[in-house]
C-alpha cells in the first residue's frame, strides 16, 4: 500500500480504519493512565465489531443467557499481575510450548518475528 492510495474507496477506508485506531488507543492510555488495567477487559469487550462481524453490543443486550455468561466470565477473569510460575503448571507441555512460542517469544524478541 502505497502512502498516497490513488483509490479513494480504500483511502477513505484507510482514514477511517485510522481514525477509530486512534481513538481506541486514546482510550486505552486514557484508563492505563487512570489506574491501571482493572478497567482494560471491560473496554475490550466493549470493542466496536466491524459491520461483516455480529457486534459484541448487540449480541449483549439480547440474549440474557448470553449475559449470564459474560457476567460469569468477567468475574473469573484476572485483571491483577498473578505469580504462577511454568515449573507450577503440571503437565500441558504441548500447550506451553504453544503458548510460548505464539505469544511470550514475539513480545520479547520481537526482531525475530518482522516481515
Amino acid at each position: 500500500m502505497a502512502i498516497g492510495e490513488k483509490n479513494p474507496k480504500i483511502k477513505e477506508a484507510i482514514t477511517q480504519k485510522f481514525g477509530e485506531y486512534l481513538s481506541r488507543a486514546e482510550e486505552i492510555r486514557d484508563i492505563l493512565d487512570s489506574g491501571g488495567g482493572s478497567g482494560l477487559h471491560r473496554m475490550v469487550m466493549r470493542a466496536p465489531a466491524s459491520p461483516k462481524s455480529k457486534g459484541l453490543r448487540t449480541e449483549r443486550r439480547g440474549d440474557p443467557d448470553q449475559e449470564k455468561l459474560r457476567a460469569g466470565l468477567d468475574s473469573v477473569i484476572i485483571t491483577e499481575k498473578s505469580n504462577v510460575k511454568w515449573n507450577d503448571v503440571a503437565g500441558l507441555e504441548s500447550a506451553k510450548q504453544a503458548l510460548q512460542e505464539a505469544v511470550i517469544l514475539r513480545v520479547k524478541f520481537p526482531q525475530f518475528f518482522t516481515g
